[in-house]
Protein backbone atom coordinates (compact mmCIF):
# COMPACT_ATOMS: atom_id res chain seq x y z
CA UNK A 1 0.00 0.00 0.00
CA UNK A 2 1.77 3.12 -1.06
CA UNK A 3 0.13 6.60 -0.38
CA UNK A 4 1.64 10.54 -0.78
CA UNK A 5 2.90 12.25 1.54
CA UNK A 6 4.01 15.91 1.70
CA UNK A 7 4.24 16.23 -1.74
CA UNK A 8 7.55 14.69 -2.71
CA UNK A 9 7.26 11.85 -0.40
CA UNK A 10 5.79 8.34 -0.58
CA UNK A 11 5.46 6.20 2.36
CA UNK A 12 4.98 2.54 1.19
CA UNK A 13 3.35 0.45 4.47
CA UNK A 14 3.71 -3.49 4.90
CA UNK A 15 -0.33 -4.71 4.24
CA UNK A 16 -0.11 -7.17 6.75
CA UNK A 17 1.65 -5.46 9.71
CA UNK A 18 1.14 -1.67 9.01
CA UNK A 19 4.69 -0.79 9.16
CA UNK A 20 6.31 1.61 7.34
CA UNK A 21 8.56 -0.54 4.50
CA UNK A 22 10.25 2.24 2.85
CA UNK A 23 9.66 5.94 1.78
CA UNK A 24 10.89 7.32 -1.30
CA UNK A 25 9.89 10.42 -3.85
CA UNK A 26 6.77 9.97 -5.01
CA UNK A 27 7.12 8.50 -8.74
CA UNK A 28 4.75 10.20 -11.42
CA UNK A 29 3.09 9.17 -14.13
CA UNK A 30 2.24 10.60 -18.23
CA UNK A 31 -1.28 9.33 -17.23
CA UNK A 32 -1.73 11.48 -13.98
CA UNK A 33 -0.81 14.39 -15.81
CA UNK A 34 -3.23 13.74 -18.41
CA UNK A 35 -5.85 13.25 -16.06
CA UNK A 36 -4.65 16.30 -13.72
CA UNK A 37 -5.05 18.25 -17.58
CA UNK A 38 -9.06 17.06 -18.11
CA UNK A 39 -9.35 18.24 -14.20
CA UNK A 40 -8.02 21.66 -14.63
CA UNK A 41 -10.17 22.20 -17.72
CA UNK A 42 -13.52 21.21 -15.24
CA UNK A 43 -12.12 23.49 -12.54
CA UNK A 44 -11.71 26.41 -15.30
CA UNK A 45 -15.15 25.79 -16.58
CA UNK A 46 -16.74 25.65 -13.78
CA UNK A 47 -14.81 28.75 -12.38
CA UNK A 48 -16.75 30.86 -15.20
CA UNK A 49 -20.07 29.31 -14.93
CA UNK A 50 -20.27 29.95 -11.15
CA UNK A 51 -18.82 33.71 -11.77
CA UNK A 52 -21.07 34.76 -14.63
CA UNK A 53 -23.88 33.71 -12.17
CA UNK A 54 -22.58 35.08 -8.97
CA UNK A 55 -20.39 37.64 -9.80
CA UNK A 56 -20.52 38.65 -6.04
CA UNK A 57 -19.85 35.74 -4.55
CA UNK A 58 -18.79 32.68 -6.31
CA UNK A 59 -16.50 30.83 -4.65
CA UNK A 60 -12.81 30.95 -6.86
CA UNK A 61 -9.18 30.44 -6.05
CA UNK A 62 -6.42 32.63 -6.85
CA UNK A 63 -2.62 32.34 -7.04
CA UNK A 64 -0.35 36.06 -6.77
CA UNK A 65 2.52 36.24 -8.94
CA UNK A 66 5.55 35.86 -7.56
CA UNK A 67 8.28 39.19 -6.99
CA UNK A 68 11.58 39.49 -7.70
CA UNK A 69 12.77 39.31 -4.30
CA UNK A 70 11.59 35.75 -3.38
CA UNK A 71 13.48 34.06 -6.07
CA UNK A 72 16.76 36.02 -5.52
CA UNK A 73 18.62 33.05 -3.88
CA UNK A 74 17.64 30.49 -6.15
CA UNK A 75 18.50 32.92 -9.38
CA UNK A 76 21.59 33.25 -7.60
CA UNK A 77 22.36 29.77 -7.31
CA UNK A 78 21.72 29.43 -10.96
CA UNK A 79 24.17 32.05 -12.04
CA UNK A 80 26.42 30.25 -9.76
CA UNK A 81 26.31 27.10 -12.15
CA UNK A 82 26.04 29.17 -15.60
CA UNK A 83 22.20 28.89 -16.05
CA UNK A 84 20.24 32.29 -17.48
CA UNK A 85 18.30 33.46 -14.51
CA UNK A 86 14.54 32.17 -14.37
CA UNK A 87 12.35 34.41 -16.55
CA UNK A 88 9.11 35.91 -14.38
CA UNK A 89 7.23 38.04 -16.43
CA UNK A 90 4.21 35.91 -16.81
CA UNK A 91 4.16 31.81 -15.86
CA UNK A 92 4.66 30.90 -19.70
CA UNK A 93 7.40 32.42 -19.88
CA UNK A 94 8.59 30.91 -16.55
CA UNK A 95 7.40 27.21 -17.88
CA UNK A 96 9.93 28.07 -20.96
CA UNK A 97 12.71 28.77 -19.04
CA UNK A 98 12.02 26.07 -16.26
CA UNK A 99 12.33 23.63 -19.98
CA UNK A 100 15.51 25.11 -20.44
CA UNK A 101 16.79 25.19 -16.82
CA UNK A 102 18.95 21.37 -17.46
CA UNK A 103 21.92 19.58 -16.53
CA UNK A 104 22.70 16.64 -19.11
CA UNK A 105 24.69 14.96 -16.52
CA UNK A 106 22.65 14.93 -13.74
CA UNK A 107 18.66 14.71 -14.68
CA UNK A 108 17.57 15.28 -11.41
CA UNK A 109 18.75 18.74 -11.49
CA UNK A 110 15.74 20.05 -13.60
CA UNK A 111 13.65 18.53 -11.03
CA UNK A 112 15.11 20.25 -8.04
CA UNK A 113 15.02 23.16 -10.01
CA UNK A 114 11.11 23.46 -10.15
CA UNK A 115 11.01 22.59 -6.76
CA UNK A 116 12.81 24.89 -5.33
CA UNK A 117 10.90 27.23 -7.75
CA UNK A 118 7.44 25.97 -6.01
CA UNK A 119 8.67 27.08 -2.77
CA UNK A 120 9.46 30.90 -3.73
CA UNK A 121 5.91 31.37 -5.01
CA UNK A 122 3.20 32.20 -2.63
CA UNK A 123 0.51 30.21 -1.49
CA UNK A 124 -2.96 29.81 -3.57
CA UNK A 125 -6.08 30.88 -1.66
CA UNK A 126 -10.03 30.73 -1.86
CA UNK A 127 -11.76 33.90 -1.89
CA UNK A 128 -15.39 35.16 -2.95
CA UNK A 129 -15.66 36.79 -6.22
CA UNK A 130 -16.91 39.51 -4.70
CA UNK A 131 -13.40 40.67 -3.27
CA UNK A 132 -11.08 41.54 -6.03
CA UNK A 133 -11.04 42.67 -9.67
CA UNK A 134 -11.14 39.99 -12.66
CA UNK A 135 -7.26 40.80 -13.20
CA UNK A 136 -6.78 39.70 -10.00
CA UNK A 137 -8.79 36.24 -10.00
CA UNK A 138 -5.43 34.78 -11.95
CA UNK A 139 -3.86 31.85 -10.73
CA UNK A 140 -0.45 31.93 -11.70
CA UNK A 141 0.89 28.74 -11.41
CA UNK A 142 -1.83 27.36 -13.37
CA UNK A 143 -1.39 30.51 -16.10
CA UNK A 144 -5.32 30.62 -15.80
CA UNK A 145 -7.86 33.63 -15.77
CA UNK A 146 -10.21 32.29 -13.55
CA UNK A 147 -9.82 29.15 -11.12
CA UNK A 148 -11.67 27.29 -8.83
CA UNK A 149 -11.76 23.45 -6.78
CA UNK A 150 -14.34 21.73 -8.14
CA UNK A 151 -13.40 18.21 -8.87
CA UNK A 152 -12.75 16.72 -5.34
CA UNK A 153 -15.64 17.20 -3.49
CA UNK A 154 -15.36 13.99 -1.34
CA UNK A 155 -11.94 15.31 -0.03
CA UNK A 156 -12.08 19.03 0.38
CA UNK A 157 -15.26 21.28 1.50
CA UNK A 158 -14.41 23.96 -1.13
CA UNK A 159 -15.37 21.56 -3.90
CA UNK A 160 -18.85 20.86 -2.21
CA UNK A 161 -19.08 24.89 -2.37
CA UNK A 162 -18.84 24.87 -5.50
CA UNK A 163 -20.95 21.83 -5.96
CA UNK A 164 -23.69 23.58 -4.58
CA UNK A 165 -23.16 26.77 -6.31
CA UNK A 166 -23.13 25.06 -9.60
CA UNK A 167 -26.46 22.88 -8.64
CA UNK A 168 -28.31 26.83 -7.97
CA UNK A 169 -27.33 28.03 -11.16
CA UNK A 170 -28.42 24.61 -13.00
CA UNK A 171 -31.85 25.10 -10.84
CA UNK A 172 -31.80 22.03 -8.98
CA UNK A 173 -31.94 23.54 -5.39
CA UNK A 174 -31.81 26.69 -4.08
CA UNK A 175 -28.92 28.63 -2.25
CA UNK A 176 -29.01 29.14 1.28
CA UNK A 177 -28.80 32.82 2.70
CA UNK A 178 -25.47 32.37 3.99
CA UNK A 179 -24.24 31.18 0.66
CA UNK A 180 -25.20 34.72 -1.33
CA UNK A 181 -23.53 36.79 1.65
CA UNK A 182 -20.55 38.06 0.62
CA UNK A 183 -19.28 38.69 4.07
CA UNK A 184 -20.49 35.24 5.31
CA UNK A 185 -18.66 33.34 1.92
CA UNK A 186 -15.36 35.49 2.88
CA UNK A 187 -15.33 33.97 6.45
CA UNK A 188 -15.48 30.46 4.46
CA UNK A 189 -12.84 30.99 2.39
CA UNK A 190 -10.47 32.29 5.50
CA UNK A 191 -11.56 29.38 7.42
CA UNK A 192 -10.80 26.81 4.47
CA UNK A 193 -7.59 28.31 3.97
CA UNK A 194 -6.40 27.99 7.15
CA UNK A 195 -7.45 24.24 7.55
CA UNK A 196 -5.66 24.11 4.51
CA UNK A 197 -2.42 25.16 6.41
CA UNK A 198 -3.40 23.46 9.40
CA UNK A 199 -3.03 20.01 6.90
CA UNK A 200 -0.04 21.01 5.41
CA UNK A 201 1.25 20.36 8.55
CA UNK A 202 -0.58 17.66 9.95
CA UNK A 203 1.46 16.31 6.39
CA UNK A 204 4.59 17.22 7.34
CA UNK A 205 4.32 15.93 10.58
CA UNK A 206 2.50 12.30 9.15
CA UNK A 207 6.06 12.37 6.88
CA UNK A 208 8.49 12.95 10.19
CA UNK A 209 6.46 9.76 12.08
CA UNK A 210 6.95 7.36 9.00
CA UNK A 211 10.62 8.70 8.33
CA UNK A 212 10.93 8.06 11.88
CA UNK A 213 9.49 4.44 11.34
CA UNK A 214 11.55 3.64 8.95
CA UNK A 215 14.74 4.69 10.03
CA UNK A 216 14.98 3.61 13.48
CA UNK A 217 17.61 0.91 14.23
CA UNK A 218 19.37 1.57 10.40
CA UNK A 219 21.72 4.03 8.74
CA UNK A 220 21.65 4.51 4.84
CA UNK A 221 24.14 6.40 3.16
CA UNK A 222 22.55 8.51 -0.01
CA UNK A 223 23.46 11.42 -2.32
CA UNK A 224 21.80 14.81 -0.90
CA UNK A 225 21.72 17.86 -2.83
CA UNK A 226 21.91 21.44 -0.93
CA UNK A 227 18.70 23.43 -1.55
CA UNK A 228 19.26 26.32 1.73
CA UNK A 229 21.94 27.96 3.95
CA UNK A 230 22.85 28.44 6.71
CA UNK A 231 25.18 30.24 8.68
CA UNK A 232 26.11 27.29 11.12
CA UNK A 233 24.54 24.74 8.20
CA UNK A 234 23.20 23.43 5.29
CA UNK A 235 19.34 21.79 4.93
CA UNK A 236 20.11 18.86 2.61
CA UNK A 237 17.06 17.31 0.22
CA UNK A 238 17.85 13.51 -0.45
CA UNK A 239 16.06 12.09 -3.69
CA UNK A 240 16.25 8.68 -2.94
CA UNK A 241 13.83 8.85 -0.18
CA UNK A 242 12.48 12.62 -0.19
CA UNK A 243 13.38 14.10 2.86
CA UNK A 244 15.22 16.96 4.05
CA UNK A 245 17.29 18.24 6.76
CA UNK A 246 19.76 20.21 8.07
CA UNK A 247 23.11 19.33 8.54
CA UNK A 248 24.87 20.68 10.86
CA UNK A 249 28.77 21.97 10.46
CA UNK A 250 30.54 20.58 12.97
CA UNK A 251 34.73 21.38 14.48
CA UNK A 252 35.82 18.09 13.54
CA UNK A 253 33.63 17.48 10.34
CA UNK A 254 33.87 19.02 6.74
CA UNK A 255 33.79 22.35 6.21
CA UNK A 256 29.97 23.49 4.98
CA UNK A 257 30.38 27.33 5.16
CA UNK A 258 31.49 27.19 1.47
CA UNK A 259 28.85 24.72 0.18
CA UNK A 260 26.49 26.07 -2.25
CA UNK A 261 22.82 25.58 -3.34
CA UNK A 262 22.57 22.32 -6.02
CA UNK A 263 26.06 21.14 -4.82
CA UNK A 264 25.99 17.15 -4.10
CA UNK A 265 27.17 14.89 -0.86
CA UNK A 266 27.02 12.13 -0.06
CA UNK A 267 25.46 11.74 3.74
CA UNK A 268 24.41 9.44 5.84
CA UNK A 269 20.86 9.32 7.37
CA UNK A 270 19.86 7.82 11.03
CA UNK A 271 17.44 8.16 14.03
CA UNK A 272 18.88 9.32 17.27
CA UNK A 273 17.96 9.73 20.75
CA UNK A 274 18.58 13.02 22.30
CA UNK A 275 18.14 13.94 26.32
CA UNK A 276 15.28 14.07 26.28
CA UNK A 277 14.57 10.46 25.09
CA UNK A 278 13.27 12.03 21.91
CA UNK A 279 13.75 10.43 18.75
CA UNK A 280 15.39 12.87 15.76
CA UNK A 281 16.47 12.13 12.11
CA UNK A 282 19.86 12.83 11.86
CA UNK A 283 21.89 13.49 8.20
CA UNK A 284 25.56 13.83 8.44
CA UNK A 285 27.93 13.97 5.86
CA UNK A 286 29.36 10.26 5.02
CA UNK A 287 32.61 9.92 6.44
CA UNK A 288 34.53 6.09 6.26
CA UNK A 289 33.29 3.41 4.76
CA UNK A 290 29.33 3.31 3.83
CA UNK A 291 27.23 1.13 6.47
CA UNK A 292 26.45 -2.13 5.97
CA UNK A 293 23.50 -2.85 4.57
CA UNK A 294 19.68 -3.16 6.72
CA UNK A 295 17.78 -5.98 6.47
CA UNK A 296 14.33 -5.04 4.54
CA UNK A 297 11.50 -3.99 6.86
CA UNK A 298 9.92 -7.25 8.06
CA UNK A 299 12.08 -9.34 7.26
CA UNK A 300 12.87 -10.15 10.91
CA UNK A 301 9.22 -10.69 11.57
CA UNK A 302 9.40 -13.51 8.51
CA UNK A 303 12.50 -15.33 9.82
CA UNK A 304 10.27 -15.53 13.63
CA UNK A 305 6.93 -16.86 11.24
CA UNK A 306 8.46 -19.42 9.23
CA UNK A 307 9.97 -20.56 12.56
CA UNK A 308 6.89 -20.91 14.58
CA UNK A 309 5.31 -22.57 10.70
CA UNK A 310 7.96 -25.24 10.87
CA UNK A 311 7.78 -26.09 15.13
CA UNK A 312 3.79 -26.36 14.79
CA UNK A 313 4.03 -28.18 11.85
CA UNK A 314 6.92 -31.26 12.76
CA UNK A 315 5.44 -34.39 12.70
CA UNK A 316 4.62 -35.97 16.44
CA UNK A 317 7.61 -37.53 17.97
CA UNK A 318 8.82 -40.92 18.06
CA UNK A 319 8.53 -42.66 21.40
CA UNK A 320 11.03 -41.99 23.78
CA UNK A 321 11.77 -38.46 21.98
CA UNK A 322 11.38 -34.98 23.47
CA UNK A 323 8.08 -33.11 22.27
CA UNK A 324 8.13 -30.04 20.74
CA UNK A 325 8.25 -26.98 23.34
CA UNK A 326 5.67 -25.29 21.86
CA UNK A 327 3.07 -28.75 21.52
CA UNK A 328 3.54 -28.65 25.32
CA UNK A 329 2.65 -25.25 25.63
CA UNK A 330 -0.51 -25.69 23.86
CA UNK A 331 -1.73 -28.89 25.70
CA UNK A 332 -0.86 -26.62 28.86
CA UNK A 333 -3.33 -24.03 27.50
CA UNK A 334 -5.45 -26.43 26.17
CA UNK A 335 -5.84 -28.50 29.40
CA UNK A 336 -5.98 -24.99 31.84
CA UNK A 337 -8.89 -23.87 29.61
CA UNK A 338 -11.17 -27.15 30.01
CA UNK A 339 -12.62 -26.47 33.03
CA UNK A 340 -13.95 -23.54 32.18
CA UNK A 341 -16.16 -24.34 29.65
Amino acid sequence: YQRRVHGEMSVKLDVETGETASVATYESFPTCSMIEEFMLLANVQVAAKIYEHFPSYAFLRRHPAPSEGQFEALQQALADRGHEPLDLQSSASLAASLNRTTDPEDPFFNVLVRMLTTRCMQQARYFPSGEFNYSDFRHYGLACPIYTHFTSPIRRYADDVVHRQLAALLGLTGLSEGMTNKDHMHEIAENINYRHTQAQHASRDSSNLHTGFFFKGRTERATGYVIFRRDNGVVVFVPKFGIESIVWARPEGPDLLDAKIFDKMEVDISIRTDDGSRNKLVIEVAQGPPPPPAPPKGQKRDAETAELETATTQPDAAPGDAKPKLKKKKKKKAAAAAPST
